[in-house]
């Protein structure tokens, strides 16, 4: 009974302030429950951040391998330097130890 008491109490205060109650479950809508959310706002935002960051990080090892490229092209002695240093290539008769300091 008690239990019956208190949603008719609920219902009556819901009837009473309708347009209020309105806005507040919209509110609680918009900013936790629907597909377009704050929460997930904020979320896309900081991945668009990210990405972006991962952009300019991308773009800086590519004008990098550019300028390396542009470096060793048309020379043979820097290709084969670059390719022994770089990419640890040796020639078939070569035995190469790696030092790291």
């Amino acid at each position: 009974m008690q239990l019956k008491n208190r949603f008719l109490a609920i219902t009556h205060y819901l009837r009473q302030h309708m347009f209020s109650s309105l806005v507040v479950a919209s509110v609680i809508w918009l900013a936790f429950i629907s597909e377009h959310s704050l929460v997930s706002i904020l979320r896309l935002q900081h991945e668009k951040n990210r990405m972006q960051q991962e952009i300019v990080s991308f773009r800086d090892s590519i004008s990098h391998f550019e300028k390396s490229i542009e470096e060793v092209s048309g020379q043979s002695d820097e290709m084969e330097h670059f390719a022994r240093e770089k990419l640890l290539m040796k020639a078939p008769n070569e035995d190469v130890f790696l030092i790291e300091e």
